[in-house]
């Protein structure tokens, strides 16, 4: 088994670092994830078409990853969560996208989001912060987007006033702590800071084709207070944060993959059930039933073919995150950049898996399979919505001036 400890640098800022440990009364053998998501997906499963037609909050939805023991998963055993490696989570993000698209984008969001005290906080930040959440179980969530205005922020006594909108805010109407990252006086903070508390409105906006639970609408704080105590590091902007703290970004474009690969796996599954029990073979096929359909066949073939080389490709990518995640403070950024440029390498080819897997279902299918009851369309449109989250050719990009020119990647909350 493997535990999480936390280090001092000169500077009083610390990395999580794994090391080697005996079974603990909880840890990963204690807890049987895989099995804890498999049941929350056939929950989620069996509503998925009717609650992607309301779109409402997922406020039930959160309450499952709560109660299955799922929101504390990546949380250190020592600050009382599971110390489910990130690696081991991809097959948890993936299952759960299977069954439904826009939790799973809440979940990678949440593992993310209640991770960042560990990559950017003090060694004492990390503990109040990620322990607060374990203890009280919240789901956290962020509005923070690189591409909205800046929020306007001033200092008092307190810590910080707020002001200003976020355009995208996934998750922050069902969550019980949000992340931000105000900005003033040349420095950047973090901050994770109650949703409920008076100034903070999460605007009812999000009226996309996809991705439709995930509450992503905008948000405005109207003198928010940020108290100190809810600060977690600082540092000067135009500087980078050391190596291991920047794995945020690799972390959460991971996630983005599985979850893209998850969807196209749910999408490829329930196609296939559709096919060997609805689907009725075409009439110059010759066959009695659509499965015995060499066409049908070949096509099947090609798309289990091209989502298995795709998990493969995203699985090495995660071994590589968490190798870069086990080495700590002494992760060095060209060996960030391999990481980063791993993970990029996932998602351009990821992406073509899923456009490709979501709109060739409906080829094996046939024309009855895109009556609204199916709701087939689902997985294409989550996919379609998630793989703008940004530009897939700059990815691409990055690849290619890695492989020719040995260029690395910059920081940033895309990269």
């Amino acid at each position: 088994m493997k535990k999480t400890t936390r280090t001092e640098t000169p500077d009083g800022a610390g990395t999580w670092r794994l090391l080697s440990m005996t079974a603990d009364s909880k840890n990963e053998a204690a807890f049987d994830y895989l099995a804890a998501a498999s049941k929350v997906a056939l929950k989620l499963a069996e509503t998925a078409v009717e609650r992607d037609v309301k779109g409402a909050h997922p406020h039930q939805e959160i309450g499952l990853l709560r109660e299955a023991g799922l929101l504390e998963l990546v949380a250190p055993i020592e600050l009382g969560g599971h110390g489910v490696r990130w690696i081991d989570t991809l097959p948890v993000l993936r299952t759960i996208s299977a069954a439904d698209g826009s939790i799973g984008q809440l979940l990678i969001y949440h593992y993310v989001n209640s991770y960042v005290p560990l990559l950017f906080g003090t060694p004492a930040e990390a503990t109040y912060h990620v322990q607060q959440q374990v203890t009280n179980r919240w789901y956290v969530a962020d509005a923070i987007n690189p591409l909205s205005p800046p929020l306007d922020v001033i200092k008092n006594e307190h810590g910080f006033v707020v002001n200003g909108t976020v355009s995208f805010s996934t998750g922050v109407a069902v969550s019980q702590r949000t992340i931000i990252t105000p900005t003033v006086d040349g420095v950047q903070y973090f901050a994770s800071i109650p949703t409920d508390r008076r100034g903070l409105a999460v605007n009812d906006d999000w009226d996309n084709i996809g991705q439709r639970l995930t509450s992503s609408g905008s948000a405005t704080f109207h003198d928010f207070q940020v108290l100190n105590e809810e600060l977690f590091t600082k540092f000067p902007v135009g500087t980078r944060p050391n190596p291991f703290a920047t794995l945020a970004t690799p972390l959460a474009q991971l996630g983005h993959v599985n979850l893209y690969l998850g969807i196209a796996s749910g999408a490829l599954e329930q196609a296939a059930e559709y096919t060997r029990n609805i689907t009725r073979p075409w009439l110059f096929s010759g066959v009695n039933r659509a499965v015995d359909d060499p066409y049908i066949a070949e096509r099947y073939g090609v798309l289990v073919a091209d989502l298995s080389a795709s998990i493969a490709l995203a699985d090495q990518a995660g071994r590589k995150v968490q190798a870069a995640l086990d080495r700590g403070d002494l992760l060095s950024a060209d060996e960030r950049a391999e990481v980063a440029i791993e993970v990029a390498k996932a998602k351009v080819h990821s992406t073509a898996t899923a456009l490709s897997i979501t709109a060739k279902i409906f080829e094996v299918t046939g024309a009855r399979a895109t009556g609204r009851k199916h709701g087939f369309d689902r997985f294409w449109r989550n996919v379609r919505t998630l793989t703008l989250h940004d530009p897939v050719f700059y990815k691409q990009k990055e690849v290619g001036n890695y492989f020719l020119s040995g260029l690395k990647p910059e920081f940033s909350l895309y990269t």
